[in-house]
């Protein structure tokens, strides 16, 4: 079980709090709402302490990897060109 004191003592290595994750993958706190809702979606539970949400990181690498890959999200930052160095 995780605790407060265990997650302090690890450095919250690992762990990512909810602006985080909203920020990961660029949606509003509503739609994270709607994806823990969602059981269809099977998007990882967070881990509770007191108000406070964290979900741990190799949790959310395995959601996205078992996610069909459709592109680049709306919103999401896209990688500059790159110049062709002669």
């Amino acid at each position: 079980m995780y605790t407060a004191k265990k997650i302090a003592a690890e450095g919250f290595q690992g762990f990512l709090p909810a602006r985080a994750v909203w920020e990961r993958f660029g949606v509003t706190a509503m739609t994270l709402y709607r994806w823990q809702s969602d059981e269809k979606l099977a998007f990882p539970r967070p881990i509770y302490i007191g108000r406070f949400r964290y979900w741990k990181l190799d949790d959310l690498r395995t959601w996205e990897a078992s996610r069909p890959n459709v592109g680049t999200p709306v919103g999401a930052a896209r990688p500059r060109a790159l110049a062709e160095v002669e």
